[in-house]
């Protein structure tokens, strides 16, 4: 009895610290990539899709970026990703394990499967994917403007 007593104890110790020393490491993680994201969403250009439309040899495409439209889809997108995320306000139970010490966990069932699809899908391949196609969609626009030549004008007087 007493080895299982001293890895729940040593379990314990670790958990213990392993939040006292990697929580303010992840919560400055957290605030240095919130500034990062404030910094790159207050200039005139947003990455991936504005730089799509930015290189596009047309020029209705082009004037679609703008500042205003910009607003728009970060409004509409953080909306959307709110909304779609408010489950998890619902369908997560907490358990006290021990006096002090909290755990959450997901509910039995259908959510566990919907979660574990969500993130595979989603975070691991969705996201990384739409940046390639956008990256080499701006790669291609790119060489499209480099290949095109202006031909002289010729005045005949």
């Amino acid at each position: 009895m007493s080895s299982s007593d001293g890895f729940l104890t040593s379990l314990q110790s670790i958990q213990k610290n392993l939040f006292r020393i990697g929580g303010p490491i992840l919560l400055m993680c957290g605030v240095v990539s919130c500034v990062v994201n404030l910094i790159v969403f207050t200039q005139k250009n947003l990455p991936s899709i504005d730089r799509v439309l930015v290189t596009s040899s047309n020029a209705r495409t082009r004037q679609k970026s703008t500042r205003h439209l910009a607003y728009i889809c970060i409004g509409c997108g953080t909306l959307f990703w709110i909304l779609f995320h408010c489950h998890a306000l619902i369908l997560v139970d907490i358990q006290e394990i021990a006096p002090g010490y909290f755990t959450c966990y997901f509910r039995a069932g259908l959510y566990v499967v919907f979660t574990g699809y969500y993130s595979l899908l989603v975070k691991a391949i969705t996201v990384p994917l739409l940046m390639i196609i956008f990256g080499i969609w701006t790669a291609r626009n790119i060489r499209k403007v480099r290949q095109r030549r202006i031909a002289p004008v010729i005045m005949n007087p």
